[in-house]
């Protein structure tokens, strides 16, 4: 690259929920400094750039960098609805959460449909004197118990690195939900791509 009139170009790959990587799309002229898609949730999405000069000399595309779109808490299902409640909380993804009630032993969630993946993270909301919960996959626990108390109406996140597939059963047992437990969603995050080839410019 000459560095006269550089442009960027972007290539995407995607992945469904449940579903397998894509191929590289061709490149797209990044007009400014940003590119903007439409989020889906539970999609992954990998991004990798490059320079082109006027001369349509290109550099390597860089080192893909992908992002997971979180599944909403209502892609979770209560073992048993009259423990768990929908509550408003205005920092949660769509503005409500599946919330434990106060003082419930043995609360749990449950992924309805899993997918394949690499890494599970579980986005869930501080309290003051909230509970904890437990992540299981196929009956066993993944790490220690996440204390949720806290600052009131926070969103924070715990991730795994852990092998899934469609049939792994997921599950979030709250042992002791004290004054609740406020889990927002999660998000299967699916290996990344080899680094893009060189596709002809634009």
């Amino acid at each position: 690259v000459d560095g006269k009139s550089l442009r960027s170009e972007v290539v995407i790959a995607t992945a469904t929920y449940g579903g397998a990587m894509s191929r590289w799309s061709s490149p797209v002229d990044v007009y400014g400094n940003s590119y903007t898609i439409k989020p889906k949730a539970g999609t992954t999405y990998c991004f990798s750039v490059r320079m082109v000069d006027k001369s349509d000399n290109a550099s390597a595309f860089t080192s893909p960098s992908c992002t997971t779109v979180a599944m909403d808490d209502t892609a979770l299902t209560p073992a048993k609805a009259a423990a768990w409640s929908k509550v408003v909380a205005k920092r949660a993804y769509l503005g409500k959460v599946t919330a434990a009630k106060k003082n419930v032993k043995a609360a749990v969630l449950n992924v309805t449909k899993a997918s394949p993946g690499t890494s599970l993270c579980i986005y869930y909301v501080t309290g003051v004197k909230y509970g904890s919960f437990e992540v299981l996959v196929g009956g066993k626990k993944l790490g220690k118990p996440v204390a949720t108390a806290g600052k009131a109406g926070e969103v924070k996140s715990i991730c795994y690195t852990t092998k899934l597939t469609a049939k792994s059963k997921i599950s979030i047992n709250v042992p002791n939900s004290g004054n609740g437990v406020q889990i927002d969603g999660y998000a299967i995050t699916v290996a990344k791509p080899s680094a893009p080839k060189a596709p002809s410019a634009s």
